[in-house]
């Protein structure tokens, strides 16, 4: 999957996560430590399953529940136009 961000949206990363804004919507999103991780896997051209990978060796967590997660935040992702293939 190759995504990036879309035009206009920016992010900063912190010390708890981070913070996505879209300055044409004026809107803004705060991420956890996982979805920080999940976004940045997308952003980096990973799969899926590279996102999995990813939230079960940060996390420690099975994968049916990374998996859950993962497919849910991308499409919260792509549903509030975030990001783009």
């Amino acid at each position: 999957m190759d995504f990036s961000l879309k035009p206009g949206v920016s992010l900063a990363e912190t010390e708890n996560g981070t913070v996505l804004l879209d300055e044409g919507a004026a809107k803004y999103w705060s991420l956890n430590e996982s979805g920080t991780v999940i976004f940045r896997v997308l952003l980096e051209g990973g799969s899926l399953d590279d996102v999995v990978t990813a939230l079960i060796e940060e996390f420690e967590i099975d994968e049916a529940t990374a998996l859950h997660d993962a497919r849910r935040l991308t499409d919260d992702f792509k549903a509030a136009g975030l990001i783009r293939r």
